[in-house]
């Protein structure tokens, strides 16, 4: 991507007019309404919870526990509305309902080559002066019409694999086992992959936790149930392993989450004594540990790429917000803001990196979408520390209580909640799609061997990617190919591509073989 069409591209959103929005939003209200008026009709597909175009390929029969609940207060409820205007600009779904939803993308590329312009009202002002050629939104749109439906096996150990996600710069996939060992597989000239490198892991107490590689894309760090986390050149020799040693609070020790700036300079840490660490890589010490919560710091990431603001989030259900500039070199700090609303503890955290909105995914069984704007009042925080601390079940050996699927809590601060995953035996993860989808999607790990898609624009559950006989802890989407990673505890990895000569099976595979029975005797 050019600079000058980066440039536009993280523009739009200031581009637009008052009207404009407006406009968007009455159609994305017109789409709403269409669906609720659909699912009054009591339409088969939809009292399954699955829509007509969705892409499954396991047993869909627990969709009926899927719910999107959306905020009565104002002011997030035009939060909301502006994350809709943000990804559909994005996304290109409103230029593609206006006048690309009827036409093959031949007959587009040949209007193309004749000079026709298909620009719709709100997106002209962004598009006067260019070509005739496809906005950025519109090839993204195209993009997202050709989801994975495919399933390849990348690999099948006898460990449960707890993390996987795509190297920095298309260097392939890494994944993280049980059997102490990280596997680097890289990409081949058949669409596929293949065992680089296996690193076999020091210093691992029961399971390799967390991985990470720094944005050069040089160097590989991983988190275990120890004091210290462990470095060593990606392509050098793996013998050679750095302790990155944090000032710990307790003997019984883990970091849970670990993630770089966007420097690499600075690694920042959630740990089961409470507190966020800070490491400091060029003066090889930590430089900071905060008390930040009542229980387990799960999960930890940056807002931005900035790095100025850290989100951490933990087993008492709440999520906090910390400024890196305010901190300074003191222990005592005061987050800049909280966020509350879940029912039970946080278990993964992820921002869209926009600086404004990120998700977070909780033992509450549902993954809850936030605005940086719009904090907790006392009373939600006082809610939130309750319900978690009347909770008496156990997520790791136990079902989730039916209570669980329940309204929103008093005060919740949240923008949109999704329901219809399960979040059970360890610390699943979700995440947003990449950027080459617009942002448009939230796909997340779920403990009955899926990954499940999630749209934000539609609110609805647009696909899951099945296959694993257990929990998907870990999932991973290509940063520019619709290509999804599983990494699951049955010891298998797949990968996820589109595939156009499974396209019409897709089509079928969204009835569950009570449906096509049904549609049997109709016939």
């Amino acid at each position: 991507m050019g600079a000058a069409e980066s440039s536009d591209y993280n523009n739009r959103s200031s581009l637009l007019d008052e009207y404009a929005q407006r406009d968007l939003l009455n159609q994305l209200r017109d789409l709403s309404a269409f669906q609720a008026i659909q699912q009054d009709t009591g339409e088969q597909e939809e009292s399954e919870g699955t829509s007509s175009n969705s892409m499954s390929f396991g047993d869909v029969s627990d969709n009926r526990h899927y719910r999107v609940i959306r905020s009565n207060n104002d002011a997030i409820k035009k939060s909301y509305n502006e994350l809709l205007v943000d990804t559909s600009i994005r996304a290109g779904t409103y230029s593609d309902s206006k006048c690309c939803h009827h036409n093959s993308l031949c007959t587009l590329l040949q209007q193309r080559e004749l000079g026709a312009q298909w620009r719709p009202c709100c997106d002209r002002r962004l598009y006067r002066n260019r070509s005739s050629g496809f906005s950025l939104g519109e090839k993204t749109g195209y993009s997202n019409k050709f989801l994975a439906n495919s399933r390849h096996k990348l690999d099948a150990i006898r460990s449960k694999t707890f993390c996987a996600f795509h190297v920095p710069n298309d260097q392939g996939i890494i994944t993280a086992s049980q059997d102490h060992k990280i596997r680097w597989y890289k990409s081949n000239s058949d669409d596929g992959y293949y065992l680089y490198k296996v690193i076999d892991v020091p210093y691992v107490g029961w399971t390799i936790l967390d991985v990470i590689v720094s944005p050069d894309g040089r160097d590989l760090v991983y988190s275990t149930w120890n004091d210290a986390m462990y470095q060593c050149a990606l392509e050098g020799d793996v013998e050679n392993w750095l302790p990155l040693r944090v000032e710990a609070q307790e003997s019984r020790f883990a970091l849970f989450s670990i993630r770089f700036n966007s420097s690499g300079t600075e690694i920042v840490a959630g740990s089961t004594d409470r507190y966020m660490y800070i490491y400091d890589r060029e003066s090889q010490r930590c430089v900071l540990s905060v008390n930040a919560h009542d229980d387990d710091v799960n999960a930890v990431s940056f807002v931005d790429q900035s790095s100025h603001l850290i989100l951490t989030g933990a087993d008492d259900g709440l999520i906090k917000v910390w400024d890196r500039r305010t901190i300074g070199s003191s222990n005592r700090a005061e987050p800049v803001g909280i966020m509350a609303g879940h029912y039970d503890g946080v278990t993964y955290l992820d921002s869209r990196d926009d600086g404004r909105y990120f998700l977070s995914n909780s033992k509450d069984q549902s993954i809850k979408l936030w605005d940086l704007r719009h904090t907790a009042s006392q009373t939600a925080v006082k809610n939130t520390l309750n319900s978690v601390q009347s909770q008496q079940w156990d997520y790791r050996y136990q079902r989730a209580p039916t209570e669980m699927n329940q309204e929103l809590m008093d005060g919740d601060c949240s923008v949109l909640t999704m329901k219809g995953h399960s979040v059970l035996h360890t610390l699943v993860r979700a995440k947003f799609s990449p950027e080459s989808t617009g942002k448009r999607y939230i796909y997340t790990g779920c403990a009955t061997g899926n990954c499940v898609v999630y749209d934000i624009i539609d609110g609805k559950m647009k696909a899951k990617f099945g296959g694993h006989k257990s929990v998907v802890r870990d999932c991973s989407w290509h940063p520019e190919n619709n290509e999804i990673v599983t990494a699951s505890w049955d010891g298998a990895t797949s990968f996820w591509n589109y595939a156009s000569s499974l396209e019409k099976r897709t089509e079928s595979a969204i009835l569950s073989p009570s449906k096509i029975v049904k549609k049997r005797k109709r016939r």
